[in-house]
């Protein structure tokens, strides 16, 4: 039997695709994933945000010490709490006459805190103590510390001995805070007398004044701490005559206008700003016509600006200027 070839309907064989076809093929199918994944869902990526370190508050910290009889000690330091940065230091004897403690030293701890060093003289009766005082925030910048020393010469009994230490930052830093150290000898009540302890003009320098009224000779030292951002200084000037002490507070911290980014604009507002350290300058010491000078007392910060008590010795008037350093 003879068996005609089979004729299969709507069957056609397959054909292989061409070079070309076969990459027009692989294009689409490139393109069919791009759309896949463009269509599919995206997990955001969240910019990491600049978290702004705000300023906290100023935290004080202190401590006081007592001098119960002639010739004794008062040495106190504090330290900041853990987290907070120091910005500033000060001090305050009690009584404010010739029984009080000498605060000779007052200065910074290894940039963490505070410390004094005060005596009571050979002639000092009934109570009397010293405190110290740090003052310490949460993200404030750290302070660089800068040193400078000057030789007192005595005084003759005519004129007396003067010499001032600049503690100068480097260049690009301002100074805002700062230190004393002097001398004095408990035993005979002879030392120096630090009449000023403050801020040079240009706030370039810590400057210190040592004089002496007593006929000792002796190194004195500025210690002066230093930053990129300055603080605005505000005094204020008091006159004093007869013994007795004064405390004298500075003007109030300003507010100033800074500027702040709001809905994606820039504009000035106007914010207070707090005392972070001060310091003073007296009048000269005097000899003739008769003597007269003021003995620092205290140094401390108030909530609005800084406070400086003085001993007024001799009937003369002097002038003493206390000033506060104040920042946002």
């Amino acid at each position: 039997m003879h068996y005609a070839p089979r004729r299969v309907v709507g069957r056609t064989r397959a054909r292989r695709p061409s070079g070309v076809e076969a990459g027009k093929v692989a294009m689409i199918a490139i393109l069919g994933i791009a759309v896949a994944l463009t269509c599919s869902p995206v997990v955001a990526v969240a910019k990491k945000k600049k978290h702004k370190h705000v300023l906290g508050p100023v935290v004080t910290v202190s401590a006081t010490a007592s001098l119960p009889s002639p010739i004794s000690r008062g040495d106190r330091h504090v330290s900041c709490p853990p987290g907070t940065t120091l910005v500033g230091g000060g001090f305050n004897a009690s009584p404010a006459n010739e029984n009080g403690p000498v605060v000779y030293q007052s200065s910074a701890v290894n940039g963490t805190g505070w410390m004094i060093r005060s005596s009571r003289d050979h002639s000092g009766s009934g109570a009397a103590s010293v405190t110290v005082e740090a003052y310490c925030r949460r993200n404030a910048p750290g302070l660089m510390e800068v040193r400078a020393f000057a030789n007192v010469p005595a005084g003759d009994g005519t004129t007396p001995g003067k010499a001032t230490a600049s503690a100068r930052c480097p260049a690009g830093l301002k100074a805002v805070a700062g230190g004393f150290n002097v001398v004095f000898d408990a035993a005979t009540g002879a030392g120096t007398i630090a009449t000023q302890s403050r801020r040079s003009a240009d706030q370039t320098s810590w400057d210190v004044t040592g004089v002496d009224v007593t006929g000792l000779a002796a190194q004195i030292s500025s210690v002066g701490y230093c930053t990129k951002l300055g603080r605005n200084e505000v005094g204020t000037q008091t006159s004093l005559s007869g013994e007795s002490s004064i405390a004298a507070d500075s003007s109030a911290c300003p507010a100033v206008k800074v500027k702040v980014k709001r809905h994606g604009k820039r504009r000035k507002v106007r914010r207070q700003t707090t005392p972070l350290s001060g310091g003073w300058q007296f009048s000269d010491p005097a000899f003739l016509p008769s003597e007269h000078w003021l003995v620092p007392v205290g140094s401390i910060r108030t909530a609005v600006g800084w406070r400086t008590t003085a001993q007024h010795v001799g009937t003369a008037t002097d002038q003493l200027t206390t000033y506060a350093y104040c920042g946002l």
